[in-house]
């Protein structure tokens, strides 16, 4: 028991100190907090995206590719998303809200947040870079038009094309996998840059996580924050997790999967938002929320993970 604790606090607590620097740092004014913003849009636009194309260009993914894999996790999401649009509509009448509720529960921090815990615990990532290249376009898209329901709005399919294709790191995972695929030649020079810059991105994108937090008006709206944070990371994992170990996986596909269906609410779920014409204010308090509870509800699962000796 205790060595599976501090497994779960070597991989949880760097993550923390990180957040937590965010915050502090914010706090001091070291950097202005109007400044924050443009790190994040560093973040996202560049060194996440970096991350993503060397993860792809250098991982064996001919041998990690599993059809089977992806499908569950397809589906796992597909019933996430329907089961929330079903519930959601008893307990809240505005649609602005609802609209931010049921992403809140299945539009996870996958590529921000999972890709510091599974390279916390493993060095071959490409299990983990299969499911962004395959699942975040299909994330993406569904926000989009869950957004859109909600607003009672037509979609516009060219529209939410445009947004998803013009997303960074879907990009740069695309990209990727031609070059991979197709076996283009990179100059070692180039991947060596992309490398450096990819080390910065996830201590990065976790420092401005922290440093974006805002924790005023969190108290009106306490009850739909904790519902939404307890499905996000503790109702929406249990049976897919479950499931996930029935199906025999173990190791970093487990870990993966728990980053997928356990991570926080996603940060760009909050700029959507403002542009769809949702409720962005309960969005950036649910991301806030779940950020924080995630420390302790990963370790947790890490933890068990540890004890059941799937790891």
């Amino acid at each position: 028991m205790i060595q599976s604790l501090i497994v779960s606090f070597s991989v949880v607590a760097p993550l923390c100190l990180l957040v937590f620097l965010g915050m502090s740092l914010r706090k001091i004014q070291l950097i202005p907090a109007s400044a924050w913003g443009s790190v994040n849009k560093l973040v996202f636009n560049l060194f996440l995206p970096a991350l993503l194309f060397t993860n792809v260009i250098q991982s064996d993914l001919r041998s990690t590719f599993d059809p089977v894999l992806i499908l569950f996790c397809f589906l796992g999401v597909m019933t996430v998303i329907l089961v929330s649009m079903a519930t959601v509509k008893k307990f809240c009448v505005d649609p602005k809200r609802q609209a931010v509720i049921v992403q809140g529960i299945f539009r996870s921090n996958f590529a921000l947040f999972g890709i510091p815990v599974v390279a916390a615990l493993y060095t071959d990532m490409s299990i983990m870079t299969l499911l962004i290249g395959t699942l975040v376009p299909i994330i993406n898209i569904a926000a989009v038009l869950v957004l859109d329901h909600y607003r009672h709005r037509k979609t516009n399919l060219k529209d939410t094309l445009t947004t998803v294709f013009t997303n960074p790191l879907i990009l740069a995972t695309l990209s990727g996998l031609v070059v991979y695929l197709l076996r283009i030649p990179v100059p070692s020079f180039m991947v060596k840059t992309l490398t450096e810059l990819s080390k910065v991105a996830s201590p990065l994108a976790l420092v401005t996580l922290g440093a974006m937090f805002e924790f005023s008006s969190l108290k009106s709206n306490a009850k739909a924050i904790l519902s939404v944070v307890l499905c996000r990371l503790v109702l929406v994992p249990l049976p897919l997790i479950f499931i996930a170990l029935s199906l025999g996986y173990r190791e970093v596909a487990l870990v993966s999967i728990l980053a997928l269906f356990a991570s926080p609410t996603a940060v760009s779920s909050f700029s959507m938002t403002i542009a769809m014409d949702a409720d962005h204010e309960l969005a950036a308090q649910i991301i806030m929320a779940s950020t924080l509870m995630a420390m302790v509800t990963i370790f947790i699962w890490l933890t068990l993970f540890a004890q059941l000796g799937v790891l």
